[in-house]
């Protein structure tokens, strides 16, 4: 993070090795590892930690570790969730999730989620564990089984104008 503390994801939820050279556990209570594999860990600009949980969801926690928010039910069903493999921030501060079933964007003002999948042009349905990155000029890179997905958020089209209506007969 910003003051050069480090996150780790462990069997006991996330730990951290803080600047007094001390690693203290941190959102243990929240998420528990033995049921679950802990995918990402993203700390966004303000400052916010966001976990991506194998088959349990996104969880938001603040940094003293706190929970805040837990999207659950929101990105699973009990037989197909999704699972959050990358998590990366755009300059709106909207999150986008590399998931098992394409590229999630996620409007925290609204929250709302929106998948992108191969229909919209992704590589597949399955991104990499770990897989993503945001450089400098706001270009994101998600790689998965298929290939890699490169593209400005600006560039990204959430709405779809719907076709006009034509009677033929």
């Amino acid at each position: 993070d910003k003051n050069g503390n480090m996150y780790f994801a462990t069997s006991k939820g996330i730990a951290y090795f803080g600047k007094d050279k001390k690693i203290k556990s941190f959102a243990q209570k929240n998420i528990s590892a033995e049921n679950n594999i802990i995918n990402s860990i993203f700390i966004d600009k303000n400052e916010y930690i966001w976990v991506g949980v194998d088959s349990d969801g996104l969880y938001q926690f603040s940094k003293s570790g706190d929970l805040i928010s837990v999207f659950k039910g929101e990105l699973s069903n009990s037989s197909n969730p999704f699972i959050i493999n990358s998590i990366e921030e755009d300059k709106d501060s909207s999150l986008w999730l590399g998931t098992n079933k394409g590229i999630l964007h996620y409007f925290p003002l609204t929250n709302s989620f929106r998948t992108f999948n191969q229909q919209d042009g992704t590589q597949g349905s399955y991104f990499l564990r770990g897989s993503s990155f945001l450089d400098k000029s706001g270009k994101f890179f998600f790689g998965g089984r298929n290939g890699l997905n490169v593209f400005y958020s600006k560039d990204i089209s959430h709405f779809s104008i719907p076709p006009p209506i034509v009677l033929t007969k």
